[in-house]
Order: structure tokens, then C-alpha cells, then sequence
């Protein structure tokens, strides 16, 4: 949900809007005109964007509230940027902010870009994206509706720094939506947890999930725990999927070509038909 502070009524739709992490750039190229961007994040080209090229020629601002105030927004939109303090100090220069929630499910990826899209004054093409979402989920949906439950693959998601799902994330929506049974979540757990790599070796999953791992620092660092030995060598033993950074760093639309990705990969294999082919 959409928690948005307005100092003072709006009357038409933004004309400066200032972006200010890369998460919340998405929705603003995504949804507003360019020639509505006053600023856009230093990161919006960053690899964990799918919109770099749309950022090119716009201004980049950092999160200081002073190089805020001189692109004289009426309109500053934010997920996580400039931390809790951001939106008090703007409220005292009536610059409205709108904040994006916790966004940790597919109907809150659709309420968001519905409420962006109504703020930058766009509703139209948010109408379209959450469509178009709504229609290609719909198309795995009916073929994973094809696969008994007991027979989906139960996964693990798995990233450089450890981390894994439960239940209760936009991953864990990402899992079911592509067919996958999450292991985590079955065991009882929710929201984002430390993988229990021991675990996981004496009990492994029948695939496995993982992202974050197409980042350049993370190639040159054998020291974290995604990388250890053990659960590389699990990796390579399991039917394993690597999703884009960019596809799941945010809790964007782009979740769905993660979807996609992964029940190409890891479920419709599983489709047979009576004469032993996969189907199309």
C-alpha cells in the first residue's frame, strides 16, 4: 500500500518528480512521462534495474534532503530511500511524498502500481502493466493447474548472502505462482530467514531458485555463505534456476519474468503428456 503525505492538496498531476532509490525509479519511468522526472536515483542504471536505458539524460540526486529541495519538487516517490526521516523533513517544505509499502505479495505489486500510476497521474498505463501481469500469470497458471500438487517440485530459494524465503514474501507468491512447492514455507517458517545450509545438504530440496548471483562484486567473493563448497555442489546436483538480479531485487511487475523463467525451467518439464513428450 501506498502511504502518501501531502502537505497541501494536489491539483494536477506531478510535473517534478524526484525518484530516490532504484526501486521506486521503476515505477516512475514506468509510469510517468520523462519530461515529468525532475531526478531519478544515482542507481537507476544500476544492474538491479530493468529500466536503465529509460533512465538516460535524466538528472540523478542523492538522498539529501538540501539537493532534494533545489530540484523543487512537487512530488518525491521513494521505497526505502532517505530512510524514515525523509518524509517529516519534506512534509516542512509541503513536498508531498509518496512512499512505497511493504511489498510482499502479487496483490501488493498490483495495488502499487495502481496507486503510482494514479499519483503521477497515469492510472491508464498502470491499468495496462497489472493487465498485462494479470494475463501472462494467468497463462502458467492454467498449465500449472495441469500438475497434481504432490508432483510440483519442492524448491529453495537460495542467494549469495544466505538468505532465504518463507512464507509470506513475494517470493514465496513468485513460487506458487510458477508451480513450485517452497520447502521453507512447508516446514512452518515465514518472511525472510538465514538458509540453514546444514539442513539443506542432509535434506535437499528437488530444486532449487537462485538469484542475486549475476552481481559482479558477488563473482569475487567466495567468502559468503551462498557460495560455500556445500551448497554449490548441491546447486550443481539439483535442477537449478538462476533468475536476474534485476527480476526480483524489487518488488516490481518484472516478478512475473521470474515466474515464467522458472516454471520453464523447473515445472514443465514435469508436464508429460500420456505419450511421454513435453508439452508445448
Amino acid at each position: 500500500m501506498i502511504a502518501l503525505f501531502l502537505a497541501s492538496p494536489a491539483v494536477a498531476a506531478p510535473q517534478r518528480i524526484v525518484s530516490l532509490d532504484y526501486c521506486a525509479d521503476q515505477y516512475v519511468l514506468a509510469l510517468a512521462d520523462k519530461e515529468q522526472i525532475a531526478a531519478v536515483s544515482r542507481d537507476a542504471d544500476s544492474s538491479r534495474s530493468n529500466l536503465p536505458d529509460a533512465a538516460v539524460g535524466l538528472r540523478r540526486t542523492s538522498e539529501n534532503v538540501e539537493e532534494i529541495l533545489l530540484l523543487k519538487p512537487d512530488l518525491v516517490v521513494r521505497a526505502w530511500g532517505g530512510g524514515l526521516a525523509i518524509e517529516p523533513a519534506l512534509a516542512r517544505f509541503h513536498i508531498p511524498v509518496a512512499t512505497l509499502g511493504f511489498v510482499e505479495s502479487i496483490a501488493d505489486v498490483r495495488r502499487s502500481v495502481r496507486d503510482i500510476g494514479g499519483v503521477v497521474g497515469h492510472p491508464d498505463r498502470a491499468a495496462a502493466i497489472v493487465a498485462d501481469m494479470d494475463r501472462r500469470l494467468s497463462d502458467v497458471a492454467k498449465r500449472v493447474a495441469l500438475l497434481p500438487p504432490a508432483r510440483r517440485p519442492v524448491a529453495v530459494y537460495v542467494t549469495p548472502g544466505g538468505v532465504t524465503t518463507g512464507g509470506g514474501t513475494l517470493v514465496d507468491d513468485v513460487f506458487a505462482a510458477a508451480g513450485l512447492r517452497n520447502q521453507i514455507a512447508e516446514r512452518g517458517q515465514q518472511g525472510w530467514v538465514r538458509l540453514d545450509l546444514e539442513g539443506m545438504v542432509m535434506m535437499p530440496p528437488e530444486a532449487v531458485v537462485a538469484s542475486f548471483y549475476d552481481l559482479r562484486y558477488i563473482a569475487t567473493d567466495t567468502w559468503r555463505m551462498g557460495r560455500h563448497k556445500a551448497l554449490m555442489n548441491l546447486l550443481a546436483a539439483r535442477p537449478t534456476v538462476y533468475v536476474p538480479t534485476r527480476k526480483l531485487a524489487c518488488s516490481t511487475w518484472y516478478f512475473v519474468d521470474a515466474v515464467e523463467t522458472i516454471f520453464k525451467a523447473l515445472v514443465a518439464p514435469r508436464l508429460m503428456t500420456a505419450e511421454g513428450r513435453q508439452t508445448p
